[in-house]
């Protein structure tokens, strides 16, 4: 999701299911989920590559910015 290059984390983010403290100081947080955890336990459930790659792509069809 980012390079070493500063300002480089603008294209990919992390859904969090569990801690991942190795992100400390590298990302920030800057959301959660208010409805449809059901969609992230599914998300987390894909099958993924020994990189943590998921095999096939998810794709974030809709998110709304609440106020």
């Amino acid at each position: 999701a980012k390079t070493s290059s500063a300002n480089s984390a603008i294209s990919e983010f992390y859904i969090n299911v569990q801690n991942n403290t190795s992100l400390d100081s590298n990302y920030s947080v800057f959301g959660n989920v208010t409805a449809g955890m059901e969609v992230v336990d599914t998300i987390s459930k894909v099958a993924v590559d020994s990189n943590q790659k998921p095999l096939q792509d998810v794709v974030i069809t809709e998110a709304i910015v609440l106020t």
